[in-house]
């Protein structure tokens, strides 16, 4: 919301706006409870982190803290906050954060900057069934989440770059093999068991046909490991056959 925060709540299967919580009207974009019941993180796009504390009713706000470059933010731009394996980490243009409550500082968070590009921003973290999923500047990815040697899977999802509505991707895991992807071409389902349906395959030459100067025409196909071409040969063409049963 740009303007503050509203409560709403589920009446009757709708959702209806209570009132709007009075005491803060910065633009809202990640909002995240604490351990502490009442108390939230709240990113703006461009001015950091708040942390925020709530009346029990939700009326007011009756503590606010501002967090920028003075506790340990290199850039007060893109920060966003996630729950991750139980930790709240709140990524950024220079890597993924946590905060120390002792120091007063947020301090980069090693379990997650060992796996993600600290030089670009990871806008999305989501955890789901032994999975993590991200965006990483314009690309989709995940890895399992408790893997002793975690491995960053892009490959499948690099068909998206350049189409995901940035700050606004669009993940929904609907088990461990399926899962959403929002674009601006659309909403698409994506099978990650897809590496299963590999099967070996063969390719054999059918044909092979020359052209030169004075003539073209096929040379014959054999198993010999050379062939002779006609002299003044400019160009070649290939026939070919693919499958996974060739007699």
């Amino acid at each position: 919301y740009y303007s503050g925060m509203q409560l709403l709540a589920k009446e009757n299967g709708e959702w209806k706006i209570l009132r709007h919580i009075q005491g803060f009207d910065e633009s809202t974009r990640d909002i995240l409870e604490t351990d502490t019941p009442g108390t939230f993180w709240v990113c703006h796009g461009y001015r950091g982190v708040f942390r925020l504390m709530i009346d029990k009713e939700f009326t007011r706000v009756t503590s606010l803290e501002h967090f920028t470059t003075q506790n340990g933010f290199k850039s007060p731009y893109n920060i966003n906050v996630f729950e991750w394996q139980g930790e709240e980490v709140f990524t950024s243009n220079d890597g993924v954060f946590s905060y120390n409550a002792k120091n007063n500082l947020f301090e980069p968070f090693k379990p997650l900057n060992a796996l993600l590009d600290s030089t670009v921003n990871t806008r999305t973290l989501l955890e789901y069934e032994g999975k993590t999923w991200f965006v990483q500047d314009d690309e989709i990815g995940y890895f399992e989440t408790n893997a002793k040697n975690p491995k960053l899977e892009k490959g499948i999802f690099l068909q998206f770059k350049g189409t995901l509505n940035k700050g606004m991707e669009c993940i929904i895991p609907l088990n461990n093999n399926q899962v959403l992807i929002g674009s601006k071409t659309g909403l698409y389902l994506v099978d990650l068991t897809y590496s299963n349906n590999r099967k070996a395959a063969s390719t054999i030459i059918t044909g092979i046909n020359y052209t030169s100067k004075e003539d073209q025409g096929w040379l014959p196909i054999s198993n010999s490991a050379s062939l002779t071409l006609p002299n003044g040969t400019s160009s070649l063409r290939f026939n070919f056959a693919f499958g996974d049963k060739i007699c």
